[in-house]
């Protein structure tokens, strides 16, 4: 029996990149899987749109609409358990699972990010998987602990890596990733401060493009320090993390941060808030945190990397290993069979 997981996740990631990742490192671990992804085609948007207009929801991206319709579709035809790698996005079109369609889902969304209408369908779920102990408790109005699994976003270790060469010798680099929910206001006002103090320091922040609208993030466009990149390979972004100082990325929520999870792998000193699930990917146990909004202790820590580099390598040597111990993939997908083992898939 072949447990099937239904993933998007390769829209937006590379290959080395994001929760997609996990039906390899089942595979690589002896658990038989089958990875459903969206794909083009007539016949595919044939099967989509019918089953849209089944669920009642006819408006929807017809290719992500085919692959729930292939993903119960198996379930039921093989009598196969699933997995949803990204509930959030297939939640109000996927019934509940019952013994024909026997599924879990993994949420990535803190509370906050929620729709009222969509805390309904999750009360019909016997189980869900949340990647951050926070999350856990943000739903325990909906969930009680017993229905809850907690389990870490893993991370290409073999992959996202230290750099051989020594970051001493290069100019220093603070890197930002992404837009979603990180506190860009607080960004916009520390990073001229950083400049004033260190003039010599460069900013590379990999933004989307449509996330430059961002009025916080409009402020720093005439930063003669800040260096702009969208739409990055894997490889390029790799290149950015190995030659930062340390990754400086304010936020006002989160669950697991994908580019959290690169940033520890590659041994970099993260400069961030005390905030949703950062305390579960090695904030406050391997690299300090401040408060949110707390400017000056932001500008302290990243003066304090700066001015000394035998520090900035120690805390990134830890956090390449909490990566290593914690978050490599043929580790954290262990934890996933533990927990299908537990619900009766494998």
């Amino acid at each position: 029996m072949s447990l099937l997981l239904l993933d998007h996740s390769f829209a937006w990631f590379g290959k080395h990149a994001g929760i997609g990742q996990l039906g390899q490192n089942l595979g690589l671990l002896g658990c038989s899987n089958t990875v459903i992804r969206p794909r083009k085609g007539f016949t595919t948007r044939i099967a989509g749109k019918a089953y849209s207009a089944w669920m009642r929801h006819p408006n929807r991206d017809q290719a992500l609409a085919a692959s729930e319709f292939e993903f119960v579709l198996r379930m039921r035809l093989a009598r196969s358990p699933g997995h949803v790698l990204i509930l959030e996005d297939h939640i109000r079109f996927l019934s509940p699972p019952s013994k024909h369609a026997r599924w879990i889902g993994t949420m990535h969304l803190p509370r906050r990010c929620w729709k009222d209408s969509d805390l309904e369908y999750l009360r019909a779920l016997p189980e869900v998987i949340v990647l951050s102990e926070n999350v856990r408790d943000e739903f325990s109005d909906i969930f009680n602990r017993s229905q809850i699994k907690v389990l870490p976003h893993g991370v290409d270790t073999d992959f996202f890596r230290p750099s051989a060469a020594s970051r001493d010798a290069r100019p220093h680099k603070f890197i930002f990733v992404g837009a979603w929910l990180r506190n860009t206001a607080m960004l916009a006002r520390v990073i001229p401060e950083i400049s004033r103090r260190f003039p010599d320091v460069i900013f590379d922040l990999v933004v989307p493009l449509f996330a430059r609208q961002d009025p916080a993030i409009r402020q720093l466009s005439n930063e003669p320090s800040v260096r702009w990149y969208h739409n990055l390979s894997d490889e390029d972004l790799l290149t950015r993390y190995q030659t930062s100082t340390a990754m400086l990325m304010p936020m006002e929520d989160s669950s697991a941060n994908n580019a959290v999870v690169e940033a520890l792998a590659c041994g970099l000193p993260i400069i961030t808030t005390d905030t949703g699930g950062i305390r579960s990917y090695g904030g406050g146990e391997v690299f300090p945190l401040v408060k949110n909004n707390d400017d000056a202790a932001c500008l302290g820590l990243a003066e304090a990397y700066l001015n000394q580099p035998e520090l900035a390598a120690r805390i990134g040597r830890e956090c390449r290993a909490f990566a290593e111990t914690r978050l490599a993939w043929e580790i954290a997908a262990k934890e996933y069979i533990g927990a299908y083992q537990s619900l009766g898939f494998v």
